[in-house]
């Protein structure tokens, strides 16, 4: 398990691997989770879990992205912010993400 701080905004999202969530306009789905060496921290490389989302925002034209995210990663795709709380690896692994549109109020 890799986990970030709660940035304390936003809504707080588990998703399984396999699964999808919906929020508002955005739906986030959970393809893989893989343990890699990758460079989400400064100070260099290093080996942890990534969780490869798929983000589609509903419009027109609709968007759809992938990203592979670390533990503590953001990404913004349209109006939404979605950030990388928790991973879990494993056969049913699992993501927590925190994740808000832009210009949300900060969660009490």
């Amino acid at each position: 398990m890799d986990k970030a701080p709660a940035l304390g905004d936003g809504k707080s999202v588990e998703i399984r691997q396999g699964t999808v969530a919906n929020f508002e306009g955005l739906r986030i789905g959970l393809s893989n989770i893989v343990n890699v060496e990758h460079a989400c921290n400064v100070g260099g490389k290093k080996r942890g879990l990534e969780a490869v989302l798929v983000l589609f925002v509903e419009g027109n034209p609709p968007q759809e992205k992938q990203y592979a995210m670390c533990a503590g990663q953001t990404v913004n795709l349209d109006k939404y912010s979605v950030y990388a709380q928790e991973i879990k690896g494993g056969s049913k692994g699992s993501v927590t993400l925190q994740v808000k549109a832009a210009g949300q109020s900060p969660a009490p």
